[in-house]
């Protein structure tokens, strides 16, 4: 499970900082845009760190509920698969004509 968690955050950190990076390159006019029609004190800087946060823990969630899932699936169908063995001692078959 810990290891399933730092992977899922660590896929959220890589996802959040390619957006980041894109959008800070890309888009950084309507950045600076939107920074200035919001009327608050609001910079680019901080639409990027916000932005990094939201996507960071929003991918490394969907990544571990997929994972969870992904995994009891494959615990399930391995259940299935593996023989079923039963702890009583197994009944012996009479031979056909024994007693005669």
């Amino acid at each position: 499970m810990k290891t399933r968690l730092a992977v899922s955050v660590l896929f959220g950190l890589i996802a959040a900082t390619g957006v980041t990076v894109f959008a800070g390159k890309s888009g950084h006019t309507a950045l600076v845009a939107a920074a200035a029609r919001s009327g608050g004190h609001q910079t680019v800087a901080s639409i990027l760190i916000d932005g990094f946060i939201v996507v960071a823990v929003v991918v490394a969630v969907v990544v571990f509920v997929a994972g969870t899932v992904a995994s009891a699936c494959g615990r399930a169908r391995a259940r299935r698969a593996a023989p079923q063995w039963s702890t009583a001692a197994p009944r012996r078959r009479r031979r056909a004509g024994a007693g005669w």
